[in-house]
């Protein structure tokens, strides 16, 4: 999923995506959108490049990440906005330009599992 003007996975209303294994990066907007009650469990995946969030969470979306590198972005590596929720599993969060994690007001619930890697976590106004 790589070298899109928009989004590489944007997913609305419900829908369900499970990745495993996948490369999405070089992406104008982010790397993957998860919204409006969207659920995506990525495994193995490298999320990397993109011109916005690698991951954005917002109005219910939620997210399991396990052994996900998050990297090399031009924004966030994952954003995590109103009522959504957020796992992460033996993850690496490194080298964004705006910063790894941002639980931004009204975030929902957030668990670290295993050993994660998170560089410059930003926790605000849950």
């Amino acid at each position: 999923l790589s070298s899109h003007e928009g989004a590489g996975l944007h997913a609305l209303e419900g829908s369900l995506a499970t990745l495993t294994g996948c490369r999405i990066m070089d992406n104008g907007g982010m790397g993957v959108s998860l919204v409006d009650g969207a659920c995506g469990t990525l495994e193995d995946c490298e999320i990397s490049a993109n011109g916005q969030p690698g991951l954005l969470l917002h109005r219910g979306g939620t997210a399991h990440l396990a052994r996900c590198r998050v990297t090399g972005g031009t924004s966030l590596g994952i954003a995590c906005h109103r009522d959504s929720s957020l796992i992460l599993d033996d993850c690496v969060l490194r080298g964004n330009a705006l910063g790894g994690l941002l639980l931004g007001p009204g975030a929902g619930s957030f668990e670290l599992r295993g050993e994660n890697d998170l560089e410059d976590a930003v926790l605000r106004a849950n």
